[in-house]
């Protein structure tokens, strides 16, 4: 998908209206998806540490359910909020939920939700201990073909010296996939 036409966001919001598959599993993670006026997409590169399995990734921001959180939607912003400093509720619309992924190998299920920004860039405070940097990347580069490769035997995405692949790749791919299915 190369020409995402001119509103981007009504073609996003009828991609989301299809229902999203729900996983019966206790234990859940959220992250947020966070696209922008271009379309961009907000992506996080996670910071150097040996405890955490998806060190130095790209991905979105995110992380394990609190008892405090009321959903998983509340997981992802608050997770936002802590790890870049964007307070999702107020700066975002929040759009709806992709397909839940079961993360086999740590037991729990990842739950993708999807917020357009109000205003173009919100500041940001990056917490040094979980994201390295964030990056706005145009679904112009996440759609082009040419930008594909694999790493470790896995389909994924060149971006700069880095590439998006694993968890990160499938939400992208479950994401493009809704947005193809809505504009055919």
């Amino acid at each position: 998908m190369e020409n995402f036409g001119v509103d981007f966001r009504s073609l996003l919001e009828n991609a989301l209206s299809r229902p999203s598959v729900r996983l019966d599993l206790v234990e859940s993670a959220s992250v947020a998806i966070i696209l922008r006026p271009g379309p961009d997409m907000l992506w996080i590169r996670r910071a150097e540490n040996p405890n955490d399995p998806w060190s130095g990734h790209m991905g979105f921001p995110g992380g394990r359910a609190e008892s405090g959180d009321r959903d998983t939607r509340r997981t992802a912003e608050r997770e936002t909020l802590e790890e870049i400093g964007i307070k999702l509720e107020t700066c975002a619309d929040y759009l709806g939920t992709l397909d839940e992924i079961q993360v086999r190998k740590l037991n729990f299920k990842l739950v993708p939700h999807v917020f357009w920004l109000k205003e173009e860039e919100p500041a940001c405070t990056l917490d040094a201990k979980e994201v390295h940097s964030i990056h706005w990347i145009g679904m112009a580069h996440l759609t082009d073909p040419a930008n594909r490769t694999n790493f470790n035997s896995y389909p994924a995405i060149r971006f700069d010296d880095r590439v998006i692949w694993g968890l990160s790749y499938r939400i992208l791919g479950d994401l493009l996939a809704r947005l193809n299915s809505s504009h055919a």
